[in-house]
């Protein structure tokens, strides 16, 4: 099967000798084949597949190979197979712990989600309209009527607060700034991702209202952070519609969750079979080692050899003595003397 053949039919034959390398070759093939067809028809049966790109031969088929024991190769087949469905199941009460871990941090965003909701359905009540002429925002116990005024009072309120060189190794509240639509607004400092630490803005008692920037970027003073407060007070309707469709989204991944931790082990048959089996060929083949170890033993009753030569010393009467029941590992003989 190469081009330019030239032959409109071909026989293709294949030598396999017994007892060689060709069984663990073919082997190999096979297991590759089972996982290319695996990837060829779209889907996996299990979340793992054991690496084969790298299919090397172990101690124990080695010396199976090399033996010509049918016993040594099945052992090392069995233990080979027993250890893969072992890994395979310890890869399933990996995933169960973490989908428990998972499911427990779902559940526990459902519950978040509910407290959130009640809070920003009370906050509601309060909130003040801050939009077009309607602005105001108390910034250091002075109300402004512009946000362009309000913005420079931040950054001055920032700066006498020390923000502008401030480090930030970890999260400290530095106190509250003001007041917008009806809500206080606190100030915190935070350790960021570079070597500038971020500010963070909330409205108090307002769930998810946090407006989080780099502090070089709060220094600057920009219009945008005081709409973006603005948006958290007027914006409460969104908010509860989007942690509500996000609470659903939870509920279905912690019912999903639920019915996959009930699925028990996909091949707990298969184990408990290759246990059985290893366990077996371990003591046939350990009966075998001990039975071709074991001396040959030879009745009480029987006479010694050593007496049966004597009797053959020279001068003395020719004599036949019987020795029956000689017992050794696979041998039952009479011996004449």
């Amino acid at each position: 099967m190469r081009q330019g053949n030239q032959n409109a039919e071909l026989g293709i034959i294949r030598y396999v000798v017994e007892r060689s390398f060709d069984g663990y070759s073919w082997q190999t093939v096979q297991r590759k084949a089972e996982f290319i067809a695996q990837i060829m028809r779209g889907r996996l049966d299990v979340r793992e597949i054991e690496d084969i790109g790298d299919t090397a031969m172990s101690a124990s088929e080695a010396k199976a190979l090399s033996s010509g024991n049918p016993l040594l190769l099945e052992k090392a087949n069995a233990d080979n197979d027993l250890a893969r469905l072992q890994r395979l199941e310890r890869a399933h009460h990996r995933n169960l712990t973490n989908l428990g871990h998972a499911r427990a941090i779902a559940a526990a965003r459902i519950t978040q989600g509910y407290d959130d909701v009640e809070l920003l359905q009370k906050a509601a009540v309060r909130a003040r309209p801050t939009a077009a002429d309607a602005f105001t925002m108390t910034v250091a116990d002075t109300a402004y009527g512009t946000r362009t005024e309000a913005v420079q009072a931040i950054v001055k309120w920032a700066t006498e607060k020390g923000l502008r060189y401030a480090g930030a190794a970890y999260s400290r509240n530095i106190g509250t700034l003001g007041t917008l639509g009806g809500f206080d607004v606190e100030v915190s400092i935070n350790p960021g991702l570079g070597r500038s630490p971020v500010v963070s803005l909330s409205l108090t008692g307002v769930p998810r209202s946090s407006v989080v920037l780099p502090r070089d970027e709060l220094m600057e003073g920009s219009v945008g952070l005081v709409r973006q407060l603005e948006n958290r007070a007027a914006g409460f309707s969104r908010t509860i519609t989007e942690i509500q469709a996000h609470t659903e989204v939870l509920h279905t991944e912690v019912a999903e969750a639920d019915a996959r931790l009930q699925l028990p082990f996909k091949y707990q048959d298969d184990l408990a079979a290759a246990t059985t089996r290893a366990a077996v060929v371990s003591e046939t083949l350990a009966a075998a080692q001990r039975a071709a170890t074991t001396p040959p033993t030879v009745d009480a009753g029987v006479a010694p050899l050593a007496a049966a030569r004597a009797a053959r010393r020279p001068g003395a009467a020719p004599t036949t003595t019987q020795v029956t029941t000689v017992t050794g590992p696979s041998t039952e003989t009479d011996i004449d003397l």
